[in-house]
C-alpha cells in the first residue's frame, strides 16, 4: 500500500477514536482503523457507516466522555 499523498510506502494501519459533532449538536464518537503514512502525515480514513447514520439522523449520542458532574472519565457507552 503507498500513501496518497506523498507516495510513500511507510504506512501503516492504526486504532483511532474519533469525535464528530455539528455546531453545538452532542458529539457522535466512532472508533475506527484508518492507515497512516509515517513519512508525511496524512491518513486516509472512512467513518464507519453506523456513525454516519447517527450524523444523518441526529441520533443521541451513544458514549460519554465525562461523568455526572462533567468532569472527563475514559470514553464509556452510555447505558
Amino acid at each position: 500500500m503507498k500513501c496518497f499523498k506523498c507516495e510513500s510506502t511507510h504506512v501503516q494501519e492504526i486504532n483511532l477514536e474519533m469525535a464528530f459533532a455539528r455546531g453545538k449538536a452532542e458529539p457522535v464518537y466512532a472508533a475506527g482503523r484508518p492507515v497512516v503514512c509515517l513519512e508525511c502525515g496524512f491518513v486516509n480514513i472512512i467513518v464507519p457507516q453506523d456513525a454516519l447514520a447517527r450524523l444523518r439522523d441526529g441520533a443521541p449520542p451513544q458514549y460519554s466522555l465525562s461523568d455526572a458532574n462533567g468532569y472527563p472519565t475514559r470514553m464509556k457507552r452510555c447505558a
